[in-house]
């Protein structure tokens, strides 16, 4: 009899791919669910954000003619209308992949997607006050517009997928960290349950399973290896170890220097002080 997967397993992969700062396990761990379609909520912001942008356009071209408010106020609302219900059809079928990738269209200067929000909020809302609301909606609308161009014009030039680490944070934040024996139980449970799952993670979670012991110190220099199956496989046999590794993992997360494996070691301290709950 086949087994069948946890509820709701996709909620622990979306958990882990958001704090892991491992850009190749995070990819991998992408690709189990960003062929899933998107929530009510996301769909939600994709129908008020094309109806904002229809606004914009509608308002821009009947201001080109007019700028009677009687007209335009007409115009205000045939573009909200419009907007929403070409959002609507395209997002019927939206999937959480291009849904990201959409979102992050709109940060091409490198920036982060909060601090972008963030700043065109208080241009828009200083704006707004001087000339009144109009030019919050038509800058609202111009900022989405703009990503939608990018976005169009990358589209079909690469499948890679990536969302700057910094941004996840704005995703799914009231989702906590999983505990990585989690996180492999259900990627080994996922496995068992289905074949194109199985065809790529099964030899990496064996790799993992079947690695070697070793000194915490040796372990660590393991997390900056080229090959992320290694790291990962590191990362739980530093957890595994439990209070073998807890003090040299502790020596390095307290360290006044900054080191680029600060933030994995402190995730892993986490996890082993949660170690027990977890057996």
């Amino acid at each position: 009899m086949q087994q069948s997967p946890p509820k709701n397993w996709q909620k622990t992969i979306w958990r882990e791919w958001k704090y892991t700062t491992d850009i190749d396990y995070g990819e991998h761990l992408f690709a189990l669910v960003g062929d899933e379609p998107v929530g009510w909520g996301s769909k939600i912001t994709y129908i008020l954000f094309n109806a904002i942008a229809g606004v914009t356009i509608f308002i821009l071209l009947t201001f080109a003619i007019t700028s009677k408010w009687s007209i335009l106020q007409h115009a205000l609302w045939a573009g909200a209308v419009t907007g929403a219900f070409s959002g609507y059809l395209a997002g019927r079928g939206l999937l959480w992949g291009k849904w990201l990738n959409r979102l992050e269209s709109n940060t091409p200067t490198g920036d982060t997607l909060g601090r972008l929000i963030l700043g065109g909020t208080i241009v828009a809302c200083c704006g707004g006050m001087v000339f009144g609301p109009l030019v919050w909606l038509s800058l609202a609308g111009l900022f989405w517009l703009a990503g939608e161009v990018i976005y169009w014009i990358n589209r079909g030039l690469t499948e890679s997928y990536t969302f700057n680490a910094e941004d996840r944070h704005l995703l799914f934040w009231w989702r906590g960290r999983p505990h990585i024996f989690e996180t492999i139980a259900i990627l080994k449970n996922a496995c068992e349950t289905s074949p194109e799952i199985h065809a790529f993670w099964a030899d990496p979670l064996r790799q993992v399973e079947n690695y070697p012991a070793d000194t915490p110190e040796n372990l660590i220099d393991k997390l900056l290896s080229s090959d992320w199956v290694e790291r990962l496989a590191a990362r739980n046999k530093l957890v595994e170890l439990g209070p073998i590794s807890e003090p040299t993992l502790r020596a390095i997360a307290e360290m006044n220097q900054p080191s680029p494996l600060q933030n994995t070691v402190r995730q892993l301290l986490e996890d082993v002080e949660r170690l027990p709950s977890q057996r």
